[in-house]
């Protein structure tokens, strides 16, 4: 099994990580069936700037340092907790019992469901 493993070549991701300009497009060539140039530099010129655009990403630490980043979170979490915390999903479970409490022209599965 290792002898098998060594005959793989390399991920190209990993050559564009390592900055090496020439093994990414010899792995990609070794890896892909087609022979076409256009295809091989289109695809290793994509994998370059997906790793370029996450190269640029903010790291967490970044993130959580931010204020505005901070702000969203806070409204984001308070917002699920009220969810929760509201026995809104009590409400809906005996939607339709309520709704047959209420005398209407609309049954109450139809209302349940409409609501």
């Amino acid at each position: 099994m290792n002898l098998t493993l060594s005959l793989v070549p390399e991920n190209p991701n990993c050559y564009v990580n390592k900055r090496n300009p020439e093994a990414p497009e010899m792995s990609l060539s070794k890896l892909r069936t087609t022979k076409d140039q256009n295809t091989l530099f289109k695809e290793l010129s994509d994998i370059e700037e997906i790793f370029e655009k996450s190269r640029n990403m903010q790291s967490l630490k970044k993130l959580l340092r931010s204020k505005s980043f901070r702000r969203r979170i806070t409204i984001s979490m308070g917002l699920m907790f009220f969810q929760q915390f509201s026995a809104i999903h009590e409400f809906i479970s005996y939607l339709q019992s309520i709704f047959a409490l209420i005398d209407g022209d609309i049954s109450s599965s139809t209302s349940s469901k409409v609501w």
